[in-house]
């Protein structure tokens, strides 16, 4: 079950305690009072329109407050209906002080329910339903809340039974949705369980995630370069599933439960692509550059532990829809299980039906404190392994570089930096091969500077390409991963993806 404490994993992760993170939902017992005031106001206008109803239950939600009501009889003893209410109500409630909204309708049990927002109102924190016991008891650490249904209950989601989500909006609850969804997975898996990249061309709140070491470098602020992005990715999970092949398995949960006991395999993390494509103005025009590679990507993704979050002003594309079994539909103008699209944020399609939704809210604080707190977990664990003479995973592939063939025409590509003889860390004096090739090494910075090149147009790097590619031996081979390794270049040999290049690093202070 997701730890609401700190917990250890098994690669020398502490995650956050969840009381540190999150900021605690406002009360709402001061409201009690209130809520039943309006009750009774709402009872005394009622009877004084000759429409007398009785109060059965009030019921207090984040987003607003419902009455249940009995409607009584008149003076002349005839029933009460819904379109005497009706008429009754559009007198009363403009004269309600501090209600923003109100509804009034027939459920489908035949009672009359009345639905009041008041500008107190919000949505509800995050931290409300992640302790939630339903969520606490969840098994998976890759279990999310996307939000509340219409009977207050939370809806649960696990990425990697629902592996891709597309969330149809234009608005701010889209960037909420995917923010909670990133920052309920950061808090309950570290690095070596979960690595993200993000697409996101405008959005600061987006910059600020950078800093953890969950995130694959840099942005992709760029059109352009998701389809580079994209085709990685399809490079990595192509190698991932021959890893998985080779072990006779199909899912990634099997393969990791093969790597608790057999220690030449390295565990796989669940990644996680988060794009929002709303802040790229050329996504609509620049479709013939993505569709294929992404539909490629949701297809073969899902099994080998690679999930997309993606929101959109539009809905997918027919040959995207069927992939996706979780769409999130903010645009609902329509009425939803006698709930009317005023009182929800969306319409959440599942294989089992759809679901109105109330989405939950994510400060600003949480997401600082989230991301502060493991930049100093890496700064923190780095010394660790420091100390004890194991390699860092730090490091600069330049994955994210614009090709020739991808530049917009007459644009010149960046000119690339100068090769650098590679140099080990300072307490190292030299490089021993720990057994000597049959044949003479090649200089290090050349072999070091092939095999980046490699490493960077794969997206990772391997024993069987440097000897097919670049013509090295086994014994080159190794020594070359062996020194990637130490310069950071590549994950380490614990590392959460089994050499995978790095994405650039952010700069410094971002």
């Amino acid at each position: 079950m997701p730890q609401l404490m700190s917990h250890r994993d098994g690669f020398g992760w502490n995650t956050p305690p969840v009381a540190n993170m999150l900021t605690l939902p406002p009360s709402r017992s001061h409201q009690t009072g209130k809520l039943r005031g309006i009750g009774s106001e709402l009872l005394r206008r009622f009877a004084e329109a000759g429409t007398p109803v009785r109060l059965n239950t009030i019921s207090a939600r984040s987003s607003h407050t419902r009455y249940l009501l009995h409607p009584d009889k008149k003076n002349d003893g005839a029933a009460v209906t819904i379109a005497d209410l009706q008429a009754s109500f559009t007198e009363i409630i403009p004269t309600l002080e501090g209600v923003e909204r109100a509804q009034l309708l027939e459920n489908a049990n035949g009672e009359i329910v009345l639905l009041i927002r008041l500008h107190e109102n919000t949505s509800p924190a995050l931290r409300e339903l992640l302790e939630q016991p339903r969520f606490v008891d969840a098994a998976p650490y890759t279990t999310i809340a996307l939000g509340l249904d219409s009977q207050q209950e939370i809806v649960l989601a696990d990425i990697t039974e629902t592996p891709h989500i597309w969330i149809e909006g234009n608005s701010g609850s889209a960037v909420q949705t995917q923010l909670s969804i990133l920052l309920t997975l950061m808090l309950f898996n570290s690095p070596s369980y979960l690595r993200v990249a993000i697409v996101s061309g405008t959005s600061t709140i987006y910059q600020s995630l950078v800093g953890s070491p969950h995130i694959l470098g840099s942005l992709v602020s760029q059109t352009v370069d998701v389809r580079r992005l994209l085709d990685g990715l399809l490079k990595h999970i192509e190698q991932r599933r021959r890893m998985m092949k080779k072990q006779a398995v199909t899912r990634i949960y099997d393969y990791n439960r093969l790597a608790l006991t057999n220690k030449k395999l390295k565990p796989l993390p669940e990644i996680l692509l988060l794009m929002d494509v709303n802040s790229l103005p050329d996504w609509n025009e620049q479709q013939n550059q993505w569709l294929v590679p992404l539909h490629q990507v949701l297809n073969k993704g899902a099994e080998v532990g690679v999930h997309v979050v993606l929101n959109h002003a539009a809905p997918p594309p027919e040959r995207l829809r069927k992939l996706l079994p979780v769409y999130l539909n903010l645009n609902v103008d329509s009425y939803a299980e006698g709930v009317p699209s005023e009182f929800v944020d969306g319409l959440l399609s599942l294989p089992s039906g759809d679901i109105p939704i109330e989405l939950p809210q994510v400060q600003e604080q949480e997401i600082i404190s989230i991301t502060t707190y493991w930049q100093n977990m890496r700064i923190r664990r780095n010394t660790e392994r420091e100390n004890k003479g194991q390699p860092l995973s730090t490091g600069d592939t330049g994955l994210l570089t614009l090709r020739h063939d991808m530049l917009p025409d007459g644009e010149a590509p960046p000119t690339p930096p100068k090769p650098q003889t590679a140099t080990l860390p300072e307490h190292t004096t030299s490089v021993t091969p720990s057994t000597q090739s049959s044949q003479p090494p090649m200089m290090l910075d050349d072999r070091v500077n092939a095999a980046r090149a490699l490493a960077a147009y794969l997206g990772w790097l391997g024993v069987n390409p440097l000897q097919d590619v670049l013509g090295m031996t086994t014994d080159e081979a190794h020594e070359t991963i062996r020194i990637l390794h130490k310069l950071g270049f590549l994950e380490d040999s614990e590392g959460p993806i089994w050499r995978f290049a790095r994405l650039a690093e952010p700069p410094s202070g971002t």
